[in-house]
């Protein structure tokens, strides 16, 4: 049975690409950190980290579309990952996701579906480009819209 988990937080280090024989994955990390009221004020609660890893279509798209800061929602399966060093053994939680978003509770974004291509191959570092929805050209997007990557737009809440 696997242990699945959802959950939001701003992203703590910029997406790490990997790319092995037949493979491509990424990972980060994510931060949580809860307001609680103390004494009739809000503060921020002990910050909680996660490490993500996705794989394939998912990681190219979090390569090209997340940064540092992005408050996002994930959801996947946790795993653990055990090891051993000079320092001792070591245990590590994991969440390997299977979905990856901006949180927008807390920013808005347009989004647009990749070119599909036949056969791309692993090595291939080009961003694929976008058509912008018929509703909201480049002209058309609020002042404050940042264009993250092409036909992605981001607007700060």
């Amino acid at each position: 049975m696997d242990a699945n988990v959802s959950f939001t937080g701003n992203l703590g280090t910029d997406v790490e690409m990997k790319i092995g024989e037949g493979w491509r994955g990424a990972r980060f990390r994510v931060a949580h950190t809860p307001r609680v009221m103390r004494q009739g004020e809000w503060v921020d609660a002990t910050t909680t980290w996660l490490s993500v890893h996705v794989y394939g279509r998912l990681a190219d798209n979090c390569a090209a579309s997340l940064r540092k800061g992005d408050p996002v929602v994930v959801s996947g399966r946790l795993r653990t990952r055990n090891w051993i060093d000079d320092e001792g053994s070591h245990e590590q939680l994991i969440v390997v996701a299977s979905n990856v978003g901006p949180d927008l509770s807390r920013v808005s974004a347009v989004c647009c579906r990749p070119e599909k291509r036949a056969e791309a191959p692993l090595g291939d570092d080009r961003v694929l480009s976008c058509q912008e929805p018929n509703d909201m050209s480049g002209d058309e997007m609020e002042d404050d819209a940042e264009v993250i990557d092409d036909g992605v737009h981001a607007v700060a809440s």
